[in-house]
């Protein structure tokens, strides 16, 4: 399997790229793909909607925003994450501008109630 992250630092970006660690989390003495795994870095909007738009792949999409951002970014990127791509989310608690606990906002976000969804939970999240 790969592992794909999108984030905003292109320098970040770039160190996961060419050197194989996370500058800002994580020293070069723990490099992200020890066994050989493909982890890479993508930083544009092109490159994330070219892969969400993937439809020969099985994507699992985990979203790593706040809980008041996610409902957010979901419905600005909803075009891009097909029906049956499964999304995890670190989030949890209310999404307070309309009330509704995360897995309802972001269906609603999405338009679309049969999206596959579920969420990271326990003490480290």
């Amino acid at each position: 399997h790969e592992v794909i992250l999108f984030m905003r630092d292109a320098a970040q970006c770039e160190c996961i790229n060419t050197k194989g660690y996370n500058p800002k989390y994580i020293g070069e003495e723990y490099p992200l793909s020890p066994e050989g795994n493909k982890i890479r870095g993508i930083c544009t909007q092109e490159e994330l909607k070219s892969l969400l738009l993937q439809e020969e792949k099985n994507l699992v999409v985990i979203l790593a925003l706040p809980c008041q951002l996610t409902p957010k970014w979901c419905a600005a990127h909803k075009d891009w994450i097909l029906p049956g791509t499964l999304l995890v989310s670190t989030a949890k608690g209310l999404y307070v501008e309309t009330q509704q606990l995360i897995g309802h906002a972001i269906l609603d976000a999405l338009d679309r109630a049969e999206q596959p969804l579920c969420f990271l939970s326990g003490p480290g999240f």
